[in-house]
């Protein structure tokens, strides 16, 4: 659950949670973003929540996201497979 609501889950909440669902189990291609390097990192992954930790731990030793750990999503498109996913990459 994304967080308690006290009235109750609504339209938009139940959308919102089926949507993170959606991007956590689908191939995608994702953009995200370091406000303190003022910097765009575009890759394509099948476990968003996973890859964006490896982005901020520094797992990835020789990718250009090494150097921040506030890398946020900005974008994300959902694909079919993993060829739709790197060929939008």
């Amino acid at each position: 659950m994304l967080g308690s609501i006290p009235s109750g889950p609504t339209k938009a909440s139940a959308f919102v949670e089926a949507f993170f669902i959606a991007i956590y189990m689908q191939f995608g291609c994702y953009v995200i973003y370091s406000q303190k390097n003022n910097a765009f990192y575009i890759g394509e992954t099948n476990d968003f929540e996973n890859r964006l930790v490896q982005h901020n731990s520094g797992y990835f030793n020789s990718s250009s996201t090494k150097h921040s750990n506030d890398w946020e999503i900005w974008l994300f498109i959902l694909c079919k497979n993993r060829v739709q996913a790197s060929l939008t990459d």
